[in-house]
């Protein structure tokens, strides 16, 4: 699905409509959030990309010195980009525990049949108990590897290494399932 984007009474139409969508076409080859369909995530964010973009328009001060096209497109992005990570994050903490990756049932409950999330359930399963807790702490309770690695008695280099191992295994499996 295409959306229009089109706004006919900026000053600098043309250009303004090219900014638009060069960021819609870096935007859509995001990866979907997890509680979205990809047409859903196409239409919101393309709304939040003229919501943007308006304010943008509005807040701009050409003897500021910044290039309006740079300043709208900075804004843009930045704004969309806010509005990914709550997403993500919703996404995220609709399975906050260890447990709810236990059964298929709970995870299509909490996020209905969205591919990628199954695989990643899946990915996830096999891990170690102990990897597992690591990527929770880290991903879902929003720890930082120095409290993660003070409460583990360990540093935080070890955790770090430890993380990038797991997550290097992951991408190893979600690459396999594809």
């Amino acid at each position: 699905m295409k959306s229009q984007i089109h706004i006919s009474n900026a000053p600098v139409s043309a250009e303004f409509d090219l900014v638009l969508k060069s960021c819609l076409t870096r935007i859509y080859r995001w990866p979907v959030p997890f509680n979205w369909a990809c047409t859903d995530w196409r239409e919101e964010a393309a709304a939040q990309v003229q919501s943007a973009a308006w304010i943008a328009m509005g807040d701009y001060d050409a003897s500021k010195g910044a290039e309006f096209s740079t300043f709208v497109q900075g804004r843009v992005m930045a704004s969309v980009l806010t509005r990914y990570r709550q997403e993500w994050s919703y996404g995220a903490h609709r399975v906050s525990t260890v447990e709810d990756w236990e059964t298929e049932d709970r995870t299509t409950e909490a996020f209905g049949r969205n591919a990628d999330f199954v695989s990643l359930h899946r990915a996830l399963a096999v891990l170690p108990e102990s990897d597992r807790q690591l990527m929770v702490e880290y991903f879902w309770e929003e720890r930082t590897q120095t409290e993660i690695a003070l409460s583990r008695h360990t540093s935080q280099p070890a955790v770090s290494k430890r993380k990038r191992r797991i997550l290097r295994s992951l991408y190893q499996r979600l690459d396999g399932a594809e």
